[in-house]
C-alpha cells in the first residue's frame, strides 16, 4: 500500500551536462510521475536542502541522485552529511558515479546509500531503480545501522518489548488516524496497539488512567496549536517518548519540537508504514537507553557522594582512635578511665563497619580476605540478627556441617547478613520467618560447573518483591514495600560485598509468598586453605622505634595523631600535608628518612604511589605504606597495595600501623616497588 499520491520531488547533484541529460531522458522513459530539481555541486545540494538564498521554498526532496566526484564540495561528503542528519537521513539517496572501483562501492554503502549506479548508465536498471522507489520509496529508506533498534527475530529486544507496543495517537482527522493504524497494522514484528484520541484534554485523561509505551501527537489538534502541544505532553508524561507529526514542510517546527524534548518528527504528507514503525521502535528504545544512562549517571553520583562521606568520616575515626590509644598508654589511669577509652574504641570499630559498608557499596573497598569459615560466622552472627529482627519474627537456621571455607572477609560478610535481616524484618511487619542455610549444594545452577560455590540462603515469609521490581531491586533507596518501606542502601550495599568476593547474588521472590537471596561464594581449594591458614610464626613487635619516618596526609588532625603516637614509640616524624611539601622536606632531610607513610589522595595532583615512586627513583628499596580514606578498587590499584603488607584502610589503629612499620623497616626483602613496571 503506497500512503504517496503526488509527484515525487528528486534532487539530481552532477555537474557535467552529458549526465544530466542522460538522467533527464532516462527519468523520461521511466515514466514517473516527478518534479526534477538540478545543482551541479555539492555546495549548492547543501543550501537546496537547507532551503538558502534562491532555494528558499523549494520542496523537500523525496530522492536525491548524487554523483560523488563533484567541484566545491565531495559527493561522499554530502552523503556523510546528510544520513547524519535527522532532518534528511530518511531521504532515500541514489549514488551514480564513473567509479566501479570496489572500495568506492563499499564506502557508499558505507555510508548509507540506498543504492549505487555506475556510469555509463544502464536505462533498464536506472528506470527498475526509479519506478521502485515511485511506488515503494519508503521501503528502501535506510537509517545508519547504529541508529536501528536491534533485531527482534531471536526474541524480545531491550527497550522493545516482545509484547505490543502500546501507543496513544493524538490526532482529530479521521482519515490521518485511519491512515497512521493502516501504517502499524502492515509491520507484523512488532505488533501494535493504538489508542486515538481527538484533542489534548482527552490525552491528558488517557495518559492520567491508561499505560502507554509512546505517544504519537499531531502539532494541529482543536484545543491546541504548535510547540504547545509538546510542552504539555512533556509536562503530563515526561518520561514517555514523544513522537510528532507536522506538516509536509514544516521542518522548523519539528526540529523546535526536537529541542522541547520529542525523540522525532514526522511529515504527515510523506506518512509511510516503515517510517513511522521505524520512529516509534526507535524512540522507545532510546528512551530506554537514556533512562539506563540516567541511572547509572545517579548511581555513580551517589557513589561518589557515599565514598566522600565514608573518606571524612575514616578520617576522623582514625584521629578518634589513635588519640585513644595514646591515652591507654598513659600510665596512673583508674579503671573508669580505661573503661571508657575501651568504648570509644568500640565505638570506632562499629563505626568503620560502617564506613566499610558504604566503601562496598562504592565499589571501592578492598575486602580483607583470609579463610573464613561461613557456619561459624554464621553461627557467631546468630544472636545479633535474632535481636535485629525483633520480637515476633523467628530464626532458623540450618548449616550444613563439612563446608570448605572461602575467601572472605568477615566484617563484610557479617554487614551483608546485618542488611538482609533488616529487609527481612521490612517485609515482615505482621510477624513470620527468617531462615538461613549454608550449603554447597546452591539452589541455582552454578556459572561455572567445575568450580564448587558455597550458598548462604537468606529467605524470608514477607510480602515478596512485585515482579517489575526484581531487576532493579539492588538499587539504592528504591522502595520495595507498598507503603514505602525497604529504601536504603542495605541491598546496594550486599551486592557490592558479594562482588567484592567474587561471587554473585540470585533472588527469587513471588510476591505475598516470600523473598529468597542466594550468596554465592567461591570455595576455597583445601590444600590452599591449610596452607593460607596455618599459623605464621611472627616475631613479637618490637615497641621502640629509632628510625625517621616521614608522615603525608592532607588531614592535619590524623598526621598531627600519628606524629605524636610514633614519637611515643621513640620514632622520629617527619609531617608533610601533600607530595610538594614532602619533597622539599626531601631535600634537606632525605638521607636520613627510613620509611614513607602517606595517604593515596593528595591534594598536590600527585597521589601517595606516585610520591613513593618519585622517592624510590632517588632512594631505591625506600619501604612505604600507603593509608587511604577512600578505599583502593581493587580492579585498578588491588594488584599494587595488599592489606597488611603495604596497605592500610582508614580508620586504622594506632597499633596496626605501627605493626607495620616495623615490618617493613625489619624485612627488607618485602619492600618491592609499587609502581609498574613502564619500558
Amino acid at each position: 500500500m503506497s500512503l504517496l499520491k503526488r509527484p515525487i520531488e528528486i534532487l539530481l547533484v552532477e555537474d557535467s551536462p552529458s549526465d544530466r541529460l542522460i538522467a533527464v531522458e532516462a527519468l523520461s522513459g521511466a515514466r514517473v510521475l516527478n518534479n526534477l530539481h538540478t545543482v551541479q555541486d555539492g555546495v549548492e545540494a547543501m543550501e537546496f536542502l537547507h532551503r538558502i538564498g534562491k532555494y528558499q521554498g523549494v520542496a523537500r526532496p523525496d530522492l536525491i541522485i548524487l554523483d560523488l566526484n563533484l567541484p566545491r564540495m565531495d559527493g561522499r561528503a554530502v552523503l556523510r552529511e546528510l544520513k547524519s542528519d535527522p532532518r534528511f537521513r530518511m531521504i532515500p539517496i541514489v549514488v551514480m558515479t564513473t567509479s566501479q572501483d570496489e572500495k568506492d562501492v563499499a564506502g557508499a554503502y558505507g555510508l548509507h546509500a540506498n543504492c549505487f549506479i555506475s556510469k555509463p548508465v544502464a536505462f533498464d536498471a536506472f528506470i527498475q531503480v526509479i519506478r521502485s522507489l515511485e511506488n515503494f520509496w519508503f521501503e528502501v529508506v535506510t537509517f545508519p545501522p547504529a541508529l536501528l533498534p536491534p533485531s527482534t527475530s531471536g526474541g524480545a529486544t531491550e527497550g522493545v518489548a516482545a509484547s505490543p507496543i502500546r501507543l496513544l495517537l493524538v490526532e482529530d482527522s479521521p482519515s490521518e488516524a485511519l491512515l497512521c493504524r493502516l501504517a502499524l497494522e502492515e509491520c507484523t514484528n512488532p505488533t501494535f496497539e493504538l489508542s486515538v484520541v481527538g484533542t489534548l484534554a482527552a490525552a491528558e485523561a488517557s495518559l492520567a488512567g491508561g499505560r502507554h509505551d509512546a505517544v504519537i501527537a499531531d502539532l494541529g489538534l482543536p484545543d491546541s496549536q504548535g510547540l504547545a502541544t509538546v510542552m504539555r505532553l512533556r509536562e503530563v508524561a515526561p518520561v514517555l517518548p514523544l513522537i510528532v507529526l507536522t506538516g509536509l514542510d514544516d521542518d522548523e517546527l519539528g526540529l523546535k519540537a526536537l529541542e522541547k524534548g520529542a525523540q522525532d518528527y514526522l511529515c504527515k504528507g510523506a506518512l509511510s508504514s516503515r517510517g513511522l514503525v521505524r520512529a516509534v521502535r526507535y524512540a522507545v528504545q532510546r528512551s530506554s537507553l537514556e533512562r539506563r544512562l540516567s541511572d547509572s549517571q545517579r548511581m555513580e553520583a551517589m557513589g561518589r557522594l557515599a565514598a566522600g562521606v565514608a573518606h571524612d568520616f575514616n578520617n576522623l575515626l582514625t584521629t578518634i582512635g589513635g588519640h585513644a590509644a595514646l591515652l591507654a598508654g598513659e600510665s596512673g589511669l583508674g579503671d573508669d578511665a580505661r573503661g571508657s577509652i575501651g568504648e570509644i574504641r568500640s565505638a570506632v570499630s562499629r563505626a568503620t563497619a560502617f564506613t566499610r559498608q558504604l566503601l562496598a557499596f562504592t565499589h571501592q573497598q578492598v575486602a580483607r580476605r583470609q579463610p573464613l569459615d561461613v557456619v561459624e560466622l554464621v553461627g557467631g552472627c546468630q544472636r545479633t540478627l535474632a535481636r535485629l529482627l525483633g520480637e515476633g519474627i523467628s530464626l532458623e537456621l540450618q548449616l550444613d556441617s563439612g563446608l570448605p571455607l572461602v575467601n572472605g572477609d568477615r566484617i563484610l560478610l557479617e554487614q551483608a547478613l546485618i542488611n538482609l535481616a533488616m529487609h527481612a524484618r521490612e517485609s515482615m511487619p505482621a510477624g513470620g520467618k527468617m531462615g538461613l542455610r549454608c550449603c554447597l549444594e546452591a539452589p541455582v545452577a552454578p556459572t561455572s560447573p567445575g568450580a564448587p560455590r558455597l550458598c548462604i540462603s537468606v529467605t524470608d515469609t514477607g510480602v515478596g518483591i512485585p515482579a517489575a521490581l526484581l531487576p532493579r531491586v539492588f538499587e539504592p533507596f528504591l522502595a520495595l514495600q507498598p507503603d514505602g518501606r525497604g529504601g536504603g542502601l542495605g541491598l546496594a550495599a550486599v551486592h557490592g560485598i558479594v562482588r567484592q568476593h567474587d561471587g554473585e547474588i540470585v533472588v527469587h521472590s513471588v510476591p505475598g509468598q516470600g523473598t529468597r537471596f542466594d550468596l554465592l561464594l567461591p570455595c576455597l581449594d583445601p590444600v590452599a586453605a591449610a596452607s593460607s591458614s596455618a599459623p605464621a610464626s611472627a616475631a613479637p613487635v618490637r615497641r621502640i622505634g629509632r628510625e625517621c619516618i616521614l608522615v603525608v596526609d592532607d588531614e592535619r588532625s590524623v598526621s598531627i595523631m600519628v606524629r605524636s603516637y610514633l614519637q611515643q614509640q621513640g620514632y622520629r616524624v617527619l609531617v608533610a600535608a601533600d607530595a610538594f611539601e614532602a619533597l622539599e622536606l626531601w631535600k634537606t632531610e632525605g638521607d636520613h628518612v627510613d620509611l614513607l607513610v602517606c595517604d593515596f589522595i593528595l591534594p598536590s595532583g600527585m597521589n601517595g604511589l606516585d610520591l613513593l615512586n618519585e622517592l624510590c627513583s632517588r632512594r631505591p628499596g625506600l619501604p612505604g605504606i600507603i593509608v587511604s580514606g577512600y578505599g583502593i578498587d581493587e580492579s585498578e590499584e588491588g594488584d599494587l597495595l595488599v592489606p597488611g603488607e603495604n596497605y592500610l584502610q582508614k580508620p586504622y589503629s594506632m597499633e596496626e600501623l605501627a605493626a607495620l612499620i616495623r615490618q617493613r623497616l625489619d624485612s627488607p626483602s618485602a619492600n618491592a616497588p609499587l609502581h609498574r613496571n613502564t619500558p
